[in-house]
């Protein structure tokens, strides 16, 4: 929990979205139901991309635990339960970088990431906003 503290104190998380996503209003409600995959569709019919840090960062856990109002455990078991029933996953990497190459490379994606060394590269091609 610690770490976690540290973090949130030190760094602010942001959405990051492809350039082309035009999300229309975006609450913690509608959030949480894109990273849930009950909206699977962008306001403009594009498909919903979500693209997810691993557990071991301290963004996932803050996303999970106070966007979602869920633990890491229950996030988990929720997926599972998903996929058993043959629902699409949001995609997980392992790194920063490799988050946001994909997000860049996918239309339609979107991710949390913290705003901190952010590659200019990158974000010139990103639309970051901050969380509702």
């Amino acid at each position: 929990m610690t770490t976690l503290l540290l973090w949130i104190l030190l760094q602010r998380p942001v959405l990051v979205l492809h350039a082309d996503v035009h999300p229309g209003p975006l609450n913690r409600a509608r959030l949480a139901a894109i990273f849930l995959g009950k909206i699977r569709n962008w306001p403009d019919g594009k498909p919903i991309h979500p693209v997810e840090l691993d557990s071991r960062f301290p963004e996932k856990r803050w996303f999970v635990e106070h966007i979602l109002g869920w633990s890491l455990k229950q996030y988990r078991h929720y997926w599972l339960q998903e996929m058993m029933k043959g629902e699409p996953r949001p995609a997980v990497v392992g790194s920063r970088d490799l988050l946001l190459t994909l997000v860049q490379s996918t239309p339609g994606s979107i991710a949390v990431v913290d705003d901190t060394d952010l590659p200019d590269s990158l974000v010139s091609h990103l639309i970051l906003l901050p969380f509702p």
